[in-house]
């Protein structure tokens, strides 16, 4: 199913934001409505190697979808190209198989979040790193770091990861941009934050 946008208008009749959602998976949050969006089709199209099968799955259980105020593009074969000065929001629900229920532990969710297990100590700045409270049963964390990229420029990365509570999927909602870009957009990220719903398909 396409990514589905509700736009939300204001009392003088100018379109404040716009809910990204996919009732398949049971999740939605609101972003700007002068954010650009990258749809789901787009992104699986720039997915290296992404089998038929694979594809018919995340387009039925699965979702992907990145949006942002700045520049932004789906390069084949590579992950989404923005300007570090802008956030960037990305959003992706993995379907797990029978095998991979089981085995999702808070660890695991923080690595998927950001891993830090292999970086230098001091080398980084983890300043959110806990469980998170999200509707319906689901179980979630929250990981926030901020590290220098290959320029030397500090980039913050931050990411809620969530289950179901019947483990059939794995959810990660991240923002992310230059660490100068994360505190001057500090409300706005903290509202994209707090607008995300989720539910049992």
């Amino acid at each position: 199913m396409p990514l589905v946008l509700v736009v939300i208008v204001t009392g003088c009749g100018e379109p404040s934001h716009e809910y990204l959602q996919k009732k398949e998976v049971g999740a939605y949050l609101k972003v700007p409505s002068d954010w650009h969006v990258v749809d789901e089709a787009t992104l699986l199209d720039a997915t290296p190697n992404l089998s038929p099968i694979a594809r018919f799955e995340f387009e039925e259980l699965g979702w992907v979808v990145a949006a942002s105020p700045g520049s932004i593009s789906a390069p084949a074969g590579g992950p989404v190209d923005s300007d570090t000065n802008f956030p960037l929001l990305q959003i992706t629900v993995q379907p797990l198989n029978r095998t991979e229920r089981g085995g999702v532990s808070l660890n695991q969710m923080r690595s998927y979040a950001f891993n830090i297990g292999s970086l230098p100590a001091g080398s980084y700045e983890l300043f959110i790193d806990g469980d998170t409270p999200l509707d319906n049963g689901f179980r979630a964390i929250r990981r926030a770091v901020t590290l220098p990229n290959a320029s030397g420029v500090p980039i913050t990365f931050d990411a809620i990861v969530a289950t179901d509570p019947d483990t059939l999927r794995l959810y990660k909602f991240s923002v992310s941009c230059t660490a100068q870009c994360y505190v001057d957009n500090a409300d706005e990220i903290a509202e994209i934050f707090d607008s995300l719903h989720t539910e049992e398909p």
